[in-house]
């Protein structure tokens, strides 16, 4: 895996999101593309239940539309962070090229990457620099609906 110098923060930017994985399972690693949770929402009426619920895209169809890129690994029941702006780093599905819109990819197996945007699907950012698949790269989050 080629590796991109660039020192990208690691400590708590002032746009990062506290989130939940609620996930019993599976933990989702850092710089890894996520959505909201719809099946675990805010929940103020439950006691502990007020984090932001978080999970990786679904595999197969369209792109999914995404909150940002995971900062730390969310472990499988626990709390981590999410940047929904500003850069982040991520891995690679396929390549990818400086200046592209990118998305977070469907493909099973790879959920949670990034590839090249497909006209008229949500894109998660703007890459700052090219890579091939497993490559992690920073990307300029801009979360937009239809790029």
């Amino acid at each position: 895996m080629a590796t991109t110098n660039v020192q990208i923060a690691s400590f708590p930017l002032e746009g990062d999101l506290p989130v939940y994985n609620y996930s019993t399972t599976t933990a989702i690693a850092a710089g890894q593309a996520v959505m909201l949770d719809v099946a675990n929402p805010v929940n103020n009426a439950v006691p502990g239940n007020y984090a932001i619920g978080v999970t990786l895209p679904a595999s197969g169809g369209n792109p999914s539309i995404c909150l940002g890129i995971t900062v730390d690994t969310i472990p499988a029941l626990g709390t981590g962070r999410v940047r929904p702006g500003g850069v982040a780093t991520v891995q690679c599905h396929g390549a990818v090229t400086i200046g592209t819109f990118v998305e977070a990819t469907p493909t099973a197996g790879k959920v949670g990457r990034v590839r090249t945007s497909t006209a008229a699907q949500p894109s998660i950012g703007l890459a700052l620099t090219s890579g091939i698949d497993d490559d992690i790269i920073p990307v300029l989050v801009l979360l937009n609906k239809n790029a």
